[in-house]
C-alpha cells in the first residue's frame, strides 16, 4: 500500500533534507500538505549538492507548504517548481510566501477584486514586525503583486 495524500501539520520539523527524502520516496504521492510555525532548514553541513536540488515528485499534484516564520523551505520550493523538480504539480498553495517567490513562477489567478475591507486588512497589516497566518492576507498580497506586475512596461 503506497501513500498517496499526506499531511503533516504542527509537527514542527526542523530538517528540510528529511521532507526532500519523504517526498522522493513516496512514489505514489499526489496530495502533499505541510504547515507549521517554523521553516524546515537544512541543518550545518549538510548542504550538499543533491540536497539543494529541491524537492522531487513525479507524481505530486497538490502542494500546500504552510512554514509561517519565512526560512528556506520557500526558496527550496521555489526553486523545485522552477527547476522542473516537480513535473506534475498542478495546485499550490503557499499562504506564507510573503515575497511572492512561488507566486512568480505559477499562474495567478486572473482577476480578483479588491474590496476597501482587503485594503483596510492590507494596511492593518502593513509594515508588522508580526507573520500572520491569515489566508485572505496572502491572497490580497499576492493579487497586489499582480497588479503592480501588470502595471510594469515589458
Amino acid at each position: 500500500m503506497a501513500i498517496e495524500k499526506l499531511s503533516l501539520v504542527g509537527l514542527e520539523l526542523t530538517s528540510l533534507r528529511t521532507l526532500q527524502s519523504l517526498i522522493a520516496n513516496a512514489v505514489r504521492l499526489r496530495h502533499f500538505t505541510f504547515v507549521q510555525n517554523t521553516s524546515p532548514e537544512f541543518q550545518p553541513g549538510m548542504e550538499s549538492t543533491n540536497s539543494l536540488k529541491g524537492l522531487e515528485s513525479n507524481t505530486l499534484e497538490y502542494l500546500h507548504w504552510d512554514a509561517l516564520i519565512p526560512g528556506s523551505g520557500t526558496t527550496l520550493v521555489a526553486n523545485s517548481i522552477a527547476s522542473g523538480r516537480l513535473p506534475a504539480l498542478r495546485k499550490v498553495k503557499v499562504p506564507c510566501d510573503y515575497e511572492g517567490a512561488v507566486q512568480s513562477l505559477c499562474r495567478p489567478i486572473a482577476r480578483e477584486r479588491l474590496t476597501s475591507g482587503d485594503m483596510e486588512l492590507l494596511a492593518r497589516f502593513s509594515g508588522s514586525e508580526r507573520y500572520e497566518r491569515n489566508l485572505r492576507l496572502a491572497q490580497i498580497q499576492a493579487q497586489r503583486r499582480i497588479i503592480e506586475c501588470r502595471k510594469q512596461p515589458e
